[in-house]
């Protein structure tokens, strides 16, 4: 049931990016906050807190937050550092839809789906440049490359 509810939310933010530009909040938090709970549940069941007492707790909950934040940051840095290297190249919303992503995929799984939704994005920007149908200024909806990237990397499986 996740899965489903996170293609669908890969699916609405492609078409609002396809349509504005822009990937709302709203959608970033929902993927985010499906993210926590996948990893939640995932870790849960794996027997995290099952340690019973308040530091065995505490350090489940320390591992859970950690493996996180791997997600979180594992692609979203490196497109945020771009975006400040090269102003205008990357959006704010494509890089945290990465980040929430990212929450709800892990680390690996979100760097692979972001490799490969940057590959055919950029042949993509290769061919409106060679047909002139962009200058290297104008910008295109980059959230349907990354979400076909990330669904790539679900259906993949854990790397």
């Amino acid at each position: 049931m996740l899965h489903f509810l996170f293609v669908c939310l890969l699916v609405q933010a492609s078409v609002c990016d396809i349509r504005t530009r822009k990937i709302p909040d709203r959608l970033n938090l929902a993927i985010l906050a499906l993210g926590l709970i996948r990893q939640g549940a995932a870790f849960a069941a794996a027997g995290g807190i099952a340690a019973g007492t308040a530091a065995g707790a505490a350090g489940a909950l320390g591992q859970l937050a950690s493996a996180s934040a791997g997600g979180l940051l594992a692609a979203a840095l490196p497109l945020y550092l771009i975006a400040v290297a090269f102003p205008g190249s990357i959006g704010g919303g494509d890089i945290k839809f990465t980040a929430a992503a990212g929450v709800f995929l892990g680390a690996a799984s979100v760097l692979m789906g972001t490799a490969a939704g940057l590959v055919p994005a950029g042949l993509y920007a290769a061919l409106l440049l060679a047909a002139r149908k962009k200058t290297a200024r104008q910008t295109f909806a980059l959230g349907p490359f990354l979400a076909a990237g990330f669904l790539f990397a679900m259906a993949a499986g854990p790397v």
